[in-house]
């Protein structure tokens, strides 16, 4: 189902895009237009106001692509991306515990810090980094992650997990300690 919503929420972008293509060209169409009207009006008495024909007020904006679910972002852009999808994403992770792992590496306490701040689903966060420029402010952090593993490598992958073992009994799983 998500993954239908992500679907149309393209296609819907992709339109705007087209439909914004449209209304740019048509803007730009009358810019054009009131600049050579300005400028014949100005030829004729240099007194003339001209700031309502010089007035881009009619310029579209950008569409915002809706997503519902991000794959393999940094976290710098999965912040861009929240500040565009306000009512929070899917983080799908097909190896979650790549992820974990990363967190875990010296240079990415930060990193770890904003995936905790996205917790509750209303906490806001702060970039300042000046690579992507400074004071990008995501409202509310809202992530939901999901993932999948093999249960070797949360054993093996995950010190906390080690000390327990997963069994498997008619299909169903349990921890059992060693």
């Amino acid at each position: 189902m998500l993954r239908a919503l992500d679907s149309r929420a393209e296609r819907d972008f992709q339109d705007s895009s087209v439909d914004r293509t449209t209304k740019k060209a048509i803007a730009d169409l009358i810019a054009s237009t009131n600049k050579q009207e300005a400028a014949k009006r100005l030829r004729n008495d240099r007194t003339v106001d001209v700031t309502d024909l010089l007035r881009h007020d009619d310029d579209p904006s950008e569409p915002t692509r809706r997503r519902y679910i991000a794959n393999d972002t940094s976290t710098e852009s999965l912040g861009e991306l929240l500040r565009e999808n306000p009512n929070g994403l899917l983080v799908f992770r097909d190896e979650l515990v790549s992820l974990l792992d990363s967190l875990d590496e010296e240079g990415r306490i930060s990193d770890r810090g904003f995936y905790l701040t996205g917790w509750s689903g209303n906490s806001p966060y702060t970039f300042d980094r000046i690579g992507r420029g400074l004071h990008l402010h995501v409202e509310g952090v809202c992530i939901s992650l999901l993932g999948s593993t093999q249960p070797g490598r949360i054993a093996h992958g995950r010190p906390a997990a080690a000390g327990r073992r997963r069994h498997c009994h008619s299909g169903r799983a349990t921890a059992a300690s060693d």
